[in-house]
């Protein structure tokens, strides 16, 4: 993704709406946002990188290696950063699987000493029915 893609998706996903504003997070100027914004500046320094990932909560290595991807030159240095990029994915969906796995094993710990601590079917069920509403708010 080029500049103003990063540009575009930091005041989707953020408060930071406007132009001067983003330029104070980074820690550029102004008209160095706007030049992103509208292509002038096709990619991002390293430094910047590091504060956009923190902007958005991402992983900081899936931004530089996506702007090392922009900048390089052959498809061989190009396919290295492809495959950096496709790394930092697969790890988040790793975290993402071990964290729905370890919540669906709690659920059912939960589940079960419910089960087997509550008498009556009906208070079974009511009990499961507001433990299940809390776990999802």
């Amino acid at each position: 993704m080029l500049a103003n893609g990063w540009v575009q998706r930091i005041k989707a996903e953020t408060e930071a709406k406007t132009n001067y504003r983003i330029a104070k997070l980074l820690g550029v100027e102004a008209s160095s946002v706007k030049q992103m914004e509208t292509g002038r500046t096709k990619t991002l320094s390293d430094d910047v990188c590091l504060k956009v990932a923190g902007l958005l909560d991402i992983d900081p290595m899936e931004v530089i290696a996506d702007q090392a991807f922009e900048r390089a030159k052959s498809d061989e240095t190009r396919a290295f950063w492809r495959g950096k990029m496709a790394g930092c994915l697969l790890l988040e969906w790793r975290f993402l699987a071990v964290f729905l796995a370890a919540a669906g094993g709690v659920w059912l710990l939960l589940k079960s000493l419910i089960w087997f601590l509550t008498p009556k079917q009906e208070a079974v069920t009511h009990t499961l029915l507001n433990v299940q509403q809390y776990i999802l708010c």
